[in-house]
């Protein structure tokens, strides 16, 4: 099958990790492609066919709203090349094409979910409370924390993304390292 998905959401939300994680487990072939890849209309080309070529593959594009702007802002020659190598007379069977995103609303809406090109866009939104919980007591498993502590971290992180919390405790690190006796 040939299937799309676009991961979508404010940076720091995790849709890098998932695809970082995607490529480490899934026993099919990855190709992951950023903006600098492409530089111009055929690189979509040449990574389509690579694509077919290392099939049953998924085709990761990161940032892709910085290459398939909407037609009415931007986009040019290179999301038309893109839109008929994803849906185009070429075959695409087993490929899962996931790109991601911080601004659907400037992605080209004959992009936008549409079957055979991007079929689902997946939301990535704030942590709830539990997975707050979840993420800060394993980034805090070496510190003695007691649970007042790690309950007002859960609390006033509320709208923090996953990379916000790695900071956040990355700096709490720090504090107790120049603390320390």
């Amino acid at each position: 099958t040939k299937r799309g998905l676009i991961f979508a959401g404010s940076p720091g939300t995790g849709k890098t990790l998932l695809g970082k994680i995607l490529a480490d487990t899934l026993d099919v072939s990855f190709i992951w492609v950023s903006p600098r890849h492409i530089q111009e209309p055929s690189s979509f080309e040449a990574i389509l066919s690579l694509a077919r070529f290392t099939a049953p593959v998924v085709l990761f594009l990161e940032d892709l709203d910085l290459f398939a702007e909407d037609r009415e802002l931007a986009g040019g020659q290179g999301l038309g090349e893109l839109m008929n190598q994803l849906d185009g007379a070429v075959d695409n069977e087993d490929i899962l094409t996931i790109a991601t995103t911080n601004r659907l609303d400037v992605i080209e809406q004959a992009l936008r979910n549409r079957p055979g090109r991007f079929d689902r866009v997946v939301e990535f939104g704030d942590m709830d409370e539990t997975c707050r919980r979840l993420l800060l007591e394993k980034l805090l498993n070496r510190a003695d924390i007691s649970t007042i502590d790690l309950e007002h971290l859960v609390q006033s992180t509320r709208g923090y993304t996953g990379a916000q919390l790695e900071e956040l405790v990355n700096t709490l690190y720090l504090v107790a390292l120049e603390h320390e006796d």
